[in-house]
């Protein structure tokens, strides 16, 4: 619940904290702030930790990941901002897929011995680790693609015009053949 609640602060603040440090900065440090929290959350020291790391690294994560999107619409050229930032995501999950596979490979060398219930000792692979890694890896990849890209920030969004309709003044609009047609495709 404790790590829910940080999600949820931290995409509902994301928009207004970005509108006043600019996209980029406030992409970099909310990523940079879930990098700090990402140990506490992943390995935890005290059963505390996980729910106040937690808290802050979804909040830091949420926060980057819901300006991620207002700064590629506002990179994106008019005709295309409705699209590029699903598009861009499932480019993202597409690329992303085989990591699932890398990360039980890699999991399978990091083992640990856990005492079962009825007194058995197994062997259970132990995932913390090659998440963290993972996580830090893409945390590092956005910190560094957001710093060497542009900012279009405040882009103004009121000025597209739909493919489908044209700058028209008059509404009596001449067909092909000459004749008069009232056009409901005109735009003033």
């Amino acid at each position: 619940m404790i790590v829910s609640v940080g999600g949820f602060i931290g995409s509902c603040s994301g928009a207004g904290f970005s509108q006043g440090t600019g996209r980029r900065l406030c992409v970099i440090i909310a990523s940079f702030i879930a990098l700090c929290f990402l140990t506490a959350y992943i390995l935890p020291s005290h059963p505390t930790a996980p729910s106040i790391g937690g808290f802050f690294f979804v909040m830091a994560s949420n926060m980057a990941n819901s300006v991620i999107s207002i700064h590629i619409s506002e990179l994106s050229s008019p005709v295309f901002r409705s699209v590029m930032s699903g598009s861009a995501y499932q480019l993202g999950i597409t690329l992303a897929s085989p990591s699932e596979v890398i990360i039980n490979a890699l999991a399978a060398s990091y083992q640990t011995q856990k005492v079962s219930s009825t007194g058995e000792v197994e062997t259970v692979k132990v995932y913390g680790p090659v998440i963290g890694i993972a996580t830090a890896i893409m945390y590092f990849l956005v910190i560094v693609l957001t710093a060497i890209g542009p900012e279009k920030h405040s882009a103004n969004f009121d000025k597209f015009i739909p493919a489908n309709k044209g700058i028209l003044k008059d509404p009596s609009v001449r067909s092909d053949n000459g004749e008069e047609t009232n056009s409901d495709q005109s735009f003033v």
